[in-house]
């Protein structure tokens, strides 16, 4: 008999049934309850904990990124998840309950989760989209272009964009002009005038998120929709 120690709702589910399907990944498993409707996040590796520790916590927090992030490349992102504090497991199994979230014949969550574990920068990548996803600061938007450089997946960025465009990505970036990346620019002052084509935060978005995609689904063999099945749905109340 399996049994889970922690659980953590998760919110903000309510109409994402087709979301989940079975066999998640090794790492955690979402427990649906049926009536009424719930969802719990959970994991064996969270057994070693004895309390509702910080280190839990961050764990499951680290865990809800990395959703976000990767189904934010995936363009399968409906809104962005919230989970409850911890809660010790009084049930003895859950093992009928399982499930995942989505795949279908074109889009393996698995598949990336699995190549990320294996490329640390692309695992990073998925951590910096999942914190704040779709709203990525410049801050993150420039790491992750430097960390497709260190990847040396160079490619991927100038088969989406040229390299003007991704100039004057930089150039933004580095900006701290409030018009420009303001206080989120990679330098706190720059001598000169402001430049006169600042490139728009949503289009930097945008850039970044096109390349990662090229990316994955170059090394995985998927291929990502870009026509978002229902992007960004609002909060339930």
């Amino acid at each position: 008999m399996v049994f889970y120690k922690w659980l953590f709702q998760i919110y903000n589910f309510n109409g994402c049934d087709d979301l989940v399907v079975t066999d998640f990944n090794t790492k955690a498993k979402v427990i649906r309850e049926f009536d009424p409707p719930r969802y719990f996040l959970t994991s064996l590796e969270w057994n070693k904990y004895e309390s509702a520790e910080i280190g839990l916590i961050n764990d499951a927090k680290e865990l809800i990124n990395e959703f976000h992030g990767t189904l934010y490349i995936l363009n399968l992102l409906p809104r962005r998840f919230n989970i409850s504090p911890p809660i010790y497991n009084c049930f003895s199994d859950y093992t009928d309950e399982f499930a995942g979230f989505y795949n279908n014949k074109n889009i393996s969550y698995t598949k990336v989760q699995n190549f990320s574990e294996k490329n640390s920068n692309f695992a990073k990548i998925i951590r910096l989209l999942g914190r704040d996803c779709p709203n990525v600061n410049w801050v993150d938007l420039y790491r992750i272009y430097e960390l497709i450089l260190a990847d040396k997946q160079n490619r991927y960025l100038f088969s989406v964009y040229t390299k003007d465009e991704w100039g004057r990505f930089k150039r933004t970036a580095n900006s701290p002009y409030p018009e420009h990346a303001g206080d989120d620019s990679r330098h706190g002052f720059l001598k000169g005038k402001p430049m006169k084509d600042p490139l728009p935060i949503e289009e930097a978005r945008t850039m970044i998120l096109r390349a990662c995609q090229k990316w994955i689904e170059q090394e995985i063999s998927i291929v990502i929709s870009h026509r978002s099945y229902r992007l960004y749905m609002p909060v339930d109340d």
